[in-house]
């Protein structure tokens, strides 16, 4: 601002010497006083800090104020600056934690999305019934490479972690958001948190990330770090099992911790699929099928059958080739 103006906001109106300024610079906060007056070409530049942090404080932001010549900032005029920034850091602490809290969940272009938005937890995250997409990735052979080769938490718990997050970095991209990681199993959803793509582009998006899942871990299992899974005698028995979904559930923010997830029937049924599978296997159910049978970007064996834990009827899937 200046005076009463707003001269620049970095998204609408543009003031080339900040512009300059932010991208010559790798990290405007750690700049000094006396080189920030330089790059600016200002003098008796009045900063206030804002930090975060009881114990170990963090710089998050500074408020930079420029005096008209000949005028000098009152103790009062201080003081207001003061509860200003203290109003506007207490902000900026709040927003970041809320956007950490939905990269639970989500990625970072649709957490864009979702914070543009006034009451967006109410528009988008209540829970509410939708056709979505349910993805479940098991490691295949977990146990054996958990209890024959790893042996120490440390290193299962690393090799989940690398693999989980490889995972995600993947399939976010593809219109994934996160359900939760139970043990080596990933929960995918897919239409959260908008619901506004059409069937066959989700079911799409759907299978490409399968597609992706078995391709990563297949790459993931054959990295150097991993020779000692590698030198195992069933080692070609590791590999990622596959269950895919298209179905009504209830989604959105759901406990007491308010985390992303879908109930239904058929995230049930997804699980039972995804048991059924082999390793390197995606077995989709017949709606799934339905929907891309004259897709010719997809091909499918089958149907068959099998008797599962907790479902009446047999259940009739397809092997997505």
């Amino acid at each position: 601002y200046h005076g009463s103006q707003r001269v620049y906001d970095s998204i609408v109106q543009n003031d080339k010497q900040l512009d300059e300024f932010f991208a010559a610079v790798e990290n405007p906060l750690a700049v000094e006083q006396t080189k920030l007056e330089k790059i600016l070409k200002v003098s008796d530049l009045t900063v206030s800090y804002m930090l975060d942090g009881l114990i170990e404080e963090e710089l998050i932001g500074k408020i930079l104020l420029i005096p008209e010549e000949g005028i000098e900032f009152s103790t009062f005029l201080r003081d207001i600056i003061q509860v200003f920034s203290e109003c506007l850091r207490q902000r900026l602490v709040d927003f970041n934690r809320e956007r950490n809290s939905l990269r639970k969940f989500f990625s970072d272009k649709v957490i864009n999305q979702l914070t543009s938005k006034a009451n967006y937890d109410k528009i988008y995250l209540t829970p509410r019934e939708a056709e979505i997409g349910i993805l479940f990735a098991d490691l295949s052979g977990f146990t054996k490479i958990s209890e024959q080769i790893l042996k120490s938490p440390n290193k299962i718990t690393r090799l989940i972690d690398h693999w989980t997050n490889g995972i995600i970095e993947r399939v976010f991209p593809l219109g994934a958001c996160l359900d939760k990681v139970v043990g080596d199993c990933v929960i995918l959803l897919f239409g959260p948190p908008f619901y506004n793509q059409s069937p066959e582009k989700l079911i799409n998006d759907l299978l490409r990330a399968a597609k992706t899942i078995v391709e990563f871990t297949e790459e993931f299992l054959n990295l150097p770090e991993n020779k000692a899974i590698q030198q195992h005698k069933d080692f070609g028995n590791f590999g990622v099992a596959i269950g895919a979904n298209y179905c009504p559930s209830v989604v959105g923010l759901i406990g007491p911790n308010e985390d992303l997830t879908a109930f239904s029937s058929g995230m049930n049924i997804t699980a039972r699929l995804q048991g059924l599978a082999s390793a390197n296997q995606i077995l989709v159910t017949e709606r799934v099928y339905e929907a891309m049978k004259s897709s010719s970007d997809w091909k499918f064996a089958g149907p068959s059958q099998a008797k599962v834990k907790n479902v009446s009827k047999p259940l009739k899937f397809y092997l997505l080739k």
